[in-house]
């Protein structure tokens, strides 16, 4: 068994959305992969609107900037299509993600709101950290002694590591988030 036959069911997720309370505010934007391949898929829910939104959180997404860039293979469709096809794309999957919990909730509020009988999650509730992930990783290597007070972002644990910074052009975007954690993980999981 290869490295990348052991960890098919880990999928690295983000998510994009118009605030940061899940339910209260839409999910605009999902992009997920798995880690095994440079398979991406990018949806971005047609019913989200900037005025349900945070002006904050736009400000950090530029979601409805006329000029933010969408990967060619972004899929546009309605928020109840969004939450059917995260239910099963993402079904027994165990995610990894720069903010798990918070992907995580985001999704299962859409997921609640439109899945009729949805009571929990369809992926697995064993979430994966990245900065948890780094962390013991760095540490192994001598390259940490210690936790900083205040925690890490993604882009502090790609600079620690080999991995480069995401384009101008996908900052702040699920695809651009999504393509540089799966680049960590890889590393850290020496799938190549």
């Amino acid at each position: 068994m290869t490295a990348a036959d052991a960890y098919e069911n880990l999928y690295v997720v983000d998510t994009e959305t118009g605030g940061i309370v899940p339910g209260e505010v839409p999910v605009i934007e999902v992009a997920y992969g798995p880690v095994t391949s440079e398979a991406l898929t990018v949806l971005w829910n047609d019913d989200a609107r900037a005025e349900h939104c945070d002006p904050a959180a736009l400000v950090i997404n530029k979601c409805f900037d006329v000029d933010r860039p969408h990967p060619a293979q972004t899929e546009r469709m309605s928020a109840i299509e969004l939450a059917e096809r995260i239910r099963r794309d993402l079904a027994g999957k165990v995610l990894v993600a720069a903010n798990p919990q918070i992907d995580a909730d985001r999704m299962h509020a859409l997921l609640a709101a439109h899945v009729p009988g949805r009571v929990g999650p369809p992926w697995s509730y064993r979430l994966v950290d990245l900065k948890s992930l780094a962390v013991g990783f760095l540490a192994a290597q001598g390259k940490i002694t210690s936790m900083p007070s205040n925690g890490w972002s993604q882009k502090d644990v790609a600079d620690m590591l080999p991995i480069p910074a995401i384009p101008d052009e996908l900052a702040h975007t699920a695809a651009g988030d999504v393509s540089q954690v799966r680049s960590i993980v890889r590393h850290i999981l020496g799938i190549s």
